[in-house]
């Protein structure tokens, strides 16, 4: 944060140097990397991490979206899926992983997965929000206004809420 990156990627070393499973350290000197343009050198970092911790859902889910940058679309969706299927509670993971099948022109796995996250988190504004979207752009308005609606009651003077809902309300031209 105070702009000394070198300082703390020297820092993030010592760290896995006297403890190489401590994986905040890896995701974090990976994250390092991608800021300084080292997209190669950061999916080294956590793919290191991940021989170390097969099962860990934030290096898979960073090598994901290492992965996207890189243009790597099949592989990126398999380790976010995988990120998503190892922490079922984590909604973030989810709703990247949902957010990346439609992008890649499954929308309808996207609405499977992001349904099933709802049931994990019920109130989760991202998974909400993408849920109206994906829902309306299917056609089935009659769940987009549903979930749209328990938007607004979760966040009852949220503008953006009620104006999405509002859209989702008003005859189609």
């Amino acid at each position: 944060r105070r702009g000394h990156a070198d300082e703390a990627a020297d820092d993030y070393r010592t760290a896995l140097a006297l403890d190489p499973t401590f994986e905040p350290a890896a995701l974090n000197l990976a994250d390092l990397q991608r800021a300084a343009g080292r997209d190669d050198e950061a999916e080294r970092i956590i793919r290191a991490a991940l021989a170390r911790t097969p099962r860990s859902a934030p290096a898979h889910y960073a090598l994901g979206l290492t992965l996207v940058r890189q243009k790597r679309l099949p592989a990126a969706l398999d380790e976010l899926r995988q990120a998503a299927a190892l922490a079922r509670d984590e909604a973030r993971f989810a709703h990247t992983y949902a957010v990346a099948l439609h992008d890649t022109g499954k929308p309808s796995e996207a609405l499977a997965a992001l349904r099933a996250a709802l049931q994990r988190a019920p109130y989760d504004r991202p998974v909400l929000l993408a849920l109206v979207g994906y829902e309306r752009e299917a056609g089935d308005l009659a769940q987009a206004r549903a979930h749209a609606r328990l938007l607004r009651d979760l966040e009852p003077d949220d503008s953006n809420v009620a104006r999405l809902l509002g859209s989702l309300d008003a005859p189609a031209p």
